[in-house]
């Protein structure tokens, strides 16, 4: 059986509607067959819908995530990543200008009850500067960010040692 492209772009199921020119879509595959996407709402809340393999349709509906922190759905953009089969992890930098997340644990099926901020002294600027967010291995996270001194900083969720780097850094090299 070979696998093609729709011939066609569709809208997908539900309700919500978004600013083509404010808000931007985070899209990550959490496992094979599986898609989720992640957007900022028009309320400021971080919104989701999937596709899951064993179904074969989208989810219904858009539907927010847990936790009382909001964002500007005009400045500030989602980055996504799955660091292990079934499990996503989000990333945004915050009015305070730190960076925050939340994840999907695949082992406990719900996602964490809030956002919480990365450790690390160093801030960015939540109207201007986006995360690049990758999973080299599994269970291990890289971020990277170009600071305001114009060089590219990154900080790492190391699989082994079970929590983030507690600060972060500037990459090595003279280039701006």
């Amino acid at each position: 059986m070979s696998q093609r492209w729709h011939n066609d772009w569709f809208s997908l199921p539900g309700q919500a509607v978004f600013d083509r020119d404010k808000q931007h879509v985070a899209a990550v595959s959490r496992a094979p067959g599986n898609l989720d996407l992640f957007v900022i709402g028009f309320d400021n809340r971080v919104y989701s819908t999937f596709w899951p393999n064993v179904a074969g349709n989208w989810n219904g509906e858009w539907f927010p995530l847990p936790g009382q922190h909001v964002f500007d759905h005009q400045t500030q953009q989602i980055a996504a990543v799955s660091r292990a089969p079934g499990n996503l992890d989000l990333f945004v930098i915050g009015f305070d200008n730190r960076v925050y997340s939340t994840f999907w644990p695949n082992a406990a099926g719900q996602w964490n009850s809030e956002w919480f901020p990365l450790p690390g002294r160093h801030v960015f600027d939540h109207q201007k500067q986006r995360i690049a967010a990758v999973s080299r291995a599994p269970g291990n996270l890289d971020l990277f960010v170009i600071g305001f001194d114009n060089r590219v900083y990154s900080t790492f969720w190391p699989n082994a040692a079970g929590q983030w780097n507690s600060e972060w850094f500037p990459l090595p090299g003279q280039h701006v």
